[in-house]
């Protein structure tokens, strides 16, 4: 992927951003500015399906990616209980999903 491929997103509320450098696929998770810590991540390809974490530094390093279409969906889940317009809930869940190409 050249530079001019790729997207910089802000790293504001709950998001993720990833980077290849031929052999290891490096996926960073940010929630609030923060690296998230310890956040599930589902990272997918028509050939490749994989459920990871972060580490202590919100990241995850993913070895023997091959080229194609890939995505990842990370899932942040609060247990504060709280109620929203009169009906009680017992969590909140965050989603951020990114679809990328892995260039052969």
């Amino acid at each position: 992927m050249g530079d001019k491929d790729a997207i910089a997103l802000p790293r504001t509320g709950f998001t993720a951003e990833t980077s290849f450098d031929g052999k290891t696929l490096s996926i960073l998770v940010w929630d609030k500015e923060k690296p998230a810590v310890d956040i599930a991540v589902e990272l997918q390809s028509p050939n490749d399906h994989r459920s990871l974490r972060t580490d202590g530094d919100g990241r995850i390093e993913a070895k023997d990616i091959y080229s194609g279409v890939y995505a990842i969906r990370c899932l942040n889940v609060d247990d504060t209980p709280g109620q929203y317009e009169g009906v009680a809930y017992k969590a909140v869940k965050k989603y951020t999903t990114i679809t990328f190409i892995v260039p052969a």
